[in-house]
C-alpha cells in the first residue's frame, strides 16, 4: 500500500492496493457465479453487508447508469426534475409516518438521489434531524426490495400524494415548479432558465407573479435568512450546520443552541425577508456580528469552525438541503461506470471477498483513527451499501468505532 502525509501532517493517507482478480471467476466459470450464491457467507456485517445485498446494488447502479445523459443541460434537468421528487418523496413520508417494513419503494430517479445523499452519511444525518419528522432518517434504502420488483402498492401511493407520473421521462421539457423567495407563491418557469438558476449564480430571474428581479444567486441566500428568522421565531428550528460534528458524527443540540444563540438571535445581524441580498453582504454582515461578540469576548463561546460549516451548508446550494444533491450524482458516476463496466466485480467470490475485505477495513479505520485509508473498488461497494443503511451504519460505527465514520467521494479517484 502507498501512503503520504496530508499538508499539515496530521494525518495520513493510504491508498490500499487493489486485490488481484479471483482465478475462479474466469469467463467459463462466471455465469454459475452470477446465478448460484455461495451456501456459506463468512460474513454478513450488520445483517446488510453480504454478497447478495453487493449484487443488489449492482444491479440498480446498472440502472443508475441508464438514466445519464451526454446532453448536459438535459442531463442537469433530468436531475434537478429528480431533485424536486425526492423532497416530494421526503415530504410524503414524513406526513404518512409508514413503519419501516412498510415504506413504499420510491421511483428510480427518486432512488439517484437517495442514494446519493445516503453517501454523505453526516449531511444526511443533519439533513433528517433538521427538516424532517425523526421517524424519516430511520428509514433505509430499499435496496432488496428494489432488486426484486417495484409493487403497484408503491405506484398507487406514489400517484395520490405526489400527483406526479411513476416514470420520469428522461426528455421531459416542461416548465419546472418555482417558489419565488420574495412572494413565497409557487409559479412556473422555463426548463433553460430553471436549470441556469439552480446550476450558476449568474442567472437572471423575474418573478412571473410579483414581478420582482433577482440573480440567482439570491437562491440560495434567502434560504439562509429564511432560517435565520425561522430560528429567531422557533429556537428548536436550528440552523443548518451547527447539530452534527463532521469530524466524527456526534449530535450535541446543547452546544447547537448556544452556538444559534449567539450568532444567529435579535438583534445580531440585520436581515430581512424582503430584501435581496448577495453572499459578499450577507458574509460581511456575519463577520461584522462576531467582531463585535469578539470584542465582547463572547466569541469564545462559539465553537471554533462553525461559522465556516454553517456557510457551507448554504452557500450556493438553493435546494434544502446542505449538500447538492446533483453534484453529488455526478461525482458518483465515476464510481457506477467503474463497477458497471468490471465484469469481475458480478462474480460471487468477489463478492464475498469484498465483505470480508471491508470487515478489515473498517477494522483499520478504528485500528488507526488519524489516517485516512482510501477504498478499492470493491470495498468501496460494501462501504456504500452499508451508508444505504444510514441508523444501522451509524449506530454500528458509533458502537464499534466510537465514532460515525464520514464518506468522502472525491478521494477514492485513481482505485
Amino acid at each position: 500500500m502507498a501512503s503520504s502525509k496530508t499538508l499539515d501532517g496530521s494525518s495520513t493517507i493510504i491508498e490500499l492496493e487493489e486485490r488481484k482478480l479471483d482465478p475462479t471467476c474466469n469467463d467459463e466459470n462466471r455465469q454459475h457465479h452470477q446465478l448460484q450464491f455461495p451456501q456459506k457467507t463468512t460474513l454478513n456485517i450488520d445483517g446488510v453487508v453480504n454478497p447478495e445485498m453487493l449484487h443488489a446494488h449492482l444491479t440498480l447502479l446498472t440502472k443508475f447508469k441508464e438514466l445519464e445523459q451526454s446532453d448536459q443541460e438535459m442531463d442537469d434537468r433530468y436531475l434537478l426534475r429528480a431533485e424536486q421528487r425526492y423532497i416530494a418523496w421526503i415530504n410524503l413520508l414524513n406526513d404518512k409516518n409508514f413503519p419501516k417494513e412498510e415504506m413504499p419503494i420510491p421511483p428510480l430517479d427518486v432512488c439517484l438521489i437517495w442514494h446519493a445523499h445516503c453517501l454523505s452519511p453526516l449531511r444526511y444525518y443533519e439533513d433528517m434531524l433538521r427538516l424532517h419528522d425523526p421517524q424519516a432518517h430511520n428509514y433505509s434504502f430499499p435496496l432488496a426490495r428494489l432488486a426484486r420488483h417495484l409493487d403497484e402498492y408503491s405506484q398507487q401511493i406514489w400517484h395520490e400524494y405526489t400527483k406526479k407520473p411513476w416514470v420520469l421521462e428522461l426528455n421531459d421539457d416542461s416548465p419546472f415548479d418555482f417558489k419565488c423567495p420574495l412572494c413565497n407563491k409557487i409559479g412556473q418557469i422555463s426548463p433553460d432558465i430553471y436549470v441556469k438558476a439552480m446550476r450558476t449564480n449568474n442567472c437572471d430571474i423575474k418573478c412571473n407573479i410579483c414581478s420582482r428581479q433577482y440573480m440567482s444567486e439570491f437562491l440560495s441566500v434567502s434560504r439562509f435568512v429564511k432560517d435565520i428568522l425561522t430560528y429567531r421565531n422557533d429556537p428548536k428550528k436550528l440552523i443548518g450546520g451547527t447539530i452534527v460534528d463532521l469530524r466524527n458524527g456526534t449530535v450535541s443540540k446543547p452546544n447547537a443552541e448556544k452556538d444559534c444563540n449567539l450568532l444567529f438571535s435579535s438583534p445580531g445581524i440585520t436581515i430581512s425577508t424582503s430584501t435581496v441580498y448577495t453572499w459578499k453582504e450577507i458574509n460581511t454582515k456575519v463577520k461584522n456580528h462576531t467582531d463585535n461578540l469578539k470584542t465582547s469576548l463572547k466569541l469564545k463561546d462559539v465553537r471554533n469552525g462553525i461559522i465556516k460549516r454553517i456557510i457551507f451548508a448554504y452557500m450556493d446550494i438553493p435546494a434544502p438541503f446542505s449538500i447538492d444533491l446533483v453534484s453529488a450524482v455526478k461525482r458518483q458516476r465515476d464510481f457506477t461506470n467503474k463497477m458497471v463496466d468490471n465484469s469481475w466485480i458480478n462474480c460471487m467470490t468477489v463478492q464475498s471477498n469484498a465483505v470480508e475485505r471491508y470487515h478489515k477495513f473498517i477494522n483499520l479505520q478504528k485500528d488507526y483513527a488519524r489516517t485516512l485509508f482510501v477504498p478499492t473498488l470493491d470495498i468501496d461497494l460494501a462501504w456504500h451499501t452499508h451508508m444505504l443503511h444510514p441508523s444501522l451504519y451509524r449506530n454500528f460505527t458509533n458502537k464499534h468505532m466510537g465514532r460515525m465514520i464520514n464518506h468522502d467521494d472525491t478521494l477514492a479517484k485513481k482505485t
